[in-house]
């Protein structure tokens, strides 16, 4: 028999509207939150650009991302990370992301990503 999933680790890698669907990673996100799946969130810099708010990330057909992401902790529990340097890239400050980001190194998203029941890279 299969385990359950408890607690869900992805890897979010793409910025928004990048290959196929931009949505993807944001899609993946919600369903897991849905079914009451803990999230560790793990952004790159490449990632941290579907936090930035605004439309100018958005195509006429789909809705801006942000408020997506922002929504997350309203229906499961949530940690986000990324790379101190990451964030200062790409947001100057974890302030004006639409999710709370933190600064963790490589060797604490390591261990969180350790004590996830799965990992995937989007």
């Amino acid at each position: 028999m299969a385990k359950s999933i408890q607690k869900l680790a992805l890897i979010v890698r793409q910025g928004p509207f990048q290959g196929r669907s931009g949505r993807d990673q944001l899609d993946m996100a919600l369903s897991a939150a849905a079914l009451g799946i803990e999230l560790e969130l793990v952004f790159t810099a490449s990632g941290l650009l579907q936090l930035l708010p605004g439309d100018k990330q958005s195509e006429p057909v789909l809705p801006g991302s942000g408020k997506g992401w922002k929504s997350l902790p309203g229906l499961t529990r949530v940690h986000a990370w990324s790379r101190r340097e990451d964030l200062e890239t790409v947001a100057g400050q974890a302030g004006i992301l639409s999710l709370k980001v933190q600064a963790a190194s490589r060797s604490e998203i390591s261990a969180r990503l350790d004590r996830c029941d799965r990992v995937l890279v989007l």
